[in-house]
């Protein structure tokens, strides 16, 4: 699914796109934003609910968080590259 501008001149203007899929008992959630250059990934296992999302801003992982069956899980925040912050939840 696309959103286009519709409320300034730049109408046509592509501002969010959302693609999802499933694959193998995995849904696979994207969005991307081509003005505010982020992209956000979302990976479930819906057997186990076990998943995975990452948030890339300017092309550089920005934060990133994991779960298990349990919905224990961790979480890590980065900067240029290195971990800055990180923790976990059970």
């Amino acid at each position: 699914m696309v959103i286009y501008d519709a409320l300034t001149s730049d109408e046509g203007t592509e501002i969010i796109r959302y693609d999802w899929e499933r694959i193998g008992g995995v849904l696979t959630f994207e969005m991307t934003s081509a003005e505010e250059g982020f992209y956000f990934v979302m990976h479930i296992n819906e057997t186990t609910g076990a998943g995975d999302v990452k948030y890339y801003f300017d092309n550089e992982l920005f934060y990133e968080m994991t779960w298990d069956e349990a919905g224990d899980g961790t979480w890590k925040y980065y900067s240029e590259g290195e971990v800055i912050d990180e923790g976990s939840w059970s």
